[in-house]
C-alpha cells in the first residue's frame, strides 16, 4: 500500500462512522463527478470498521418512495463523507408550522398538514399533502418541491402505525 492510500485510510477512520440513510452531497466523491457528484441524493451504509462505508444513487421513484443502486459505490473520502447532510426518511409527517407555497398569503401549507415527504434526485425535499376521501387518504403524483433543506425543520414525524393486516378476523 503506498503512503497516500495509507494517509486517506487513517483520515476516513478518524471520522466518526455514520448512520445508514439518506444524505444529500456537499463535494464530489473524491473529485470524480462522474461518480457520485456534488449535490446528489444518495444513500449512505457504514458499517466501520468492519467494511467501508458506500454510497448509492437513486435508480427510480416509485409511489414518491426512491429506489438506489446496489451495492453502491466505496466512499473511502473522510471529505466527502464529512460533508454529507442527513435528511429524514421518505414517509409521513405533521408540517409544525404554516408553510408558503408563493408570494401569495393565501398560498400555504397549513399548520398540522398531514404530507408525505419525498426528495427530488439533487436532494431537495418535496411535500406531497394529503388528499382526504371517504375511508381513505391519498397523496398525488406531484408535490411542492422546496429549495434546499429548510422546510425539513418545519415537519414532525407522524405518530402512528400502520395496522396489521386484518386475516380471518371478522370485525362488525
Amino acid at each position: 500500500m503506498d503512503d497516500a492510500t495509507f494517509n486517506r485510510r487513517e483520515k476516513l477512520q478518524r471520522v466518526p462512522a455514520l448512520g445508514c440513510g439518506l444524505y444529500r452531497t456537499q463535494i464530489a466523491l473524491g473529485g470524480l463527478e462522474e461518480t457520485i457528484a456534488a449535490h446528489q441524493l444518495v444513500l449512505l451504509h457504514d458499517h466501520r470498521p468492519e467494511e467501508f462505508p458506500t454510497v448509492a444513487l437513486p435508480t427510480h421513484c416509485e409511489h414518491n418512495k426512491w429506489w438506489f443502486a446496489e451495492p453502491g459505490v466505496a466512499a473511502e473520502d473522510a471529505d466527502f463523507l464529512e460533508a454529507l447532510v442527513p435528511l429524514p426518511d421518505e414517509g409521513y409527517y405533521v408540517v409544525m408550522r404554516d408553510l408558503p407555497l408563493s408570494d401569495d398569503p393565501d398560498d400555504i401549507l397549513r399548520l398540522d398538514t398531514l404530507v408525505m415527504l419525498g426528495y427530488d434526485r439533487t436532494g431537495n425535499p418535496i411535500l406531497y399533502p394529503g388528499r382526504f376521501e371517504p375511508l381513505k387518504i391519498e397523496f398525488a403524483q406531484t408535490g411542492y418541491r422546496f429549495e434546499g433543506t429548510d422546510v425539513l425543520m418545519a415537519l414532525e414525524l407522524a405518530n402512528f402505525a400502520e395496522p396489521e393486516a386484518p386475516g380471518d378476523r371478522a370485525i362488525h
